[in-house]
């Protein structure tokens, strides 16, 4: 397993989840793994996995209501009103793996788990805007959190990693074609023909990782 940095270092041992790919878009299959390095007996019962999405934001509204002032009359005062808004767009637990009678004993363990991602989530997105004159502020983020559960129904270790959600490109298979040509000139007015220059991309767009490939 390496080097275990801090954040998934518990009294009894390591537990760290990890996806298998950095990034999914609605109705994939996410995959990934859980790894454990056990230092001593663990009275474990199970492995639990939970999938959250979360959708949430706030901004600046004005409301005027209606007052009156020292002299008596009405009038209408201006004032400013925080306006939030949340929801949840996937919210799933589950028992991902249990254990025997015996619990867990120290060694090293590695395991695997797989579901499918709901079509039509939105993307992953975070809004913070303090200079526009409504304060935006808002956030669509998931993520995957497994623990480690004792026969007293205690988390005994766990770690939550972040899920990063892409809406799915249109049209990013087919191939971009680009030509450009220029005259060719000697002593400022000679004419010396056209060059002319073609480039061709495998896609017409790319994510992290895609391979880009140039054709000239």
């Amino acid at each position: 397993m390496g080097n275990a940095y801090e954040t998934y270092r518990f009294d009894s041992g390591y537990f760290v989840l990890q996806t298998d790919k950095p990034h999914y878009h609605p109705g994939d299959i996410v995959s990934g793994k859980i790894f454990i390095r056990c230092m001593r007996p663990v009275d474990a019962k199970q492995i639990d996995i939970e999938i959250q999405g979360k959708e949430k934001g706030s901004w600046m509204d004005i409301e005027y209501i209606e007052i009156i002032d020292s002299e008596g009359l009405r009038r209408l005062q201006k004032k400013d009103i925080k306006r939030k808004y949340r929801r949840n767009i996937i919210d799933h637990s589950g028992i991902l793996f249990k254990f025997p009678p015996q619990g867990m004993i120290p060694g090293d363990f590695v395991i695997p788990f797989q579901f499918q991602l709901p079509q039509g989530v939105p993307a992953t997105i975070f809004i913070k805007q303090e200079k526009h004159s409504k304060k935006l502020k808002g956030f669509i983020k998931y993520y995957i959190r497994g623990s480690l559960i004792t026969v007293k129904d205690i988390p005994e270790m766990g770690y939550k990693q972040g899920l990063v959600v892409r809406e799915k490109l249109q049209d990013d298979k087919i191939q971009s074609r680009v030509q450009q040509g220029f005259k060719i000139k000697t002593w400022c007015c000679l004419n010396k023909g056209i060059s002319s220059l073609e480039i061709q991309l495998n896609q017409k767009i790319y994510e992290p990782d895609d391979k880009i490939i140039i054709e000239a």
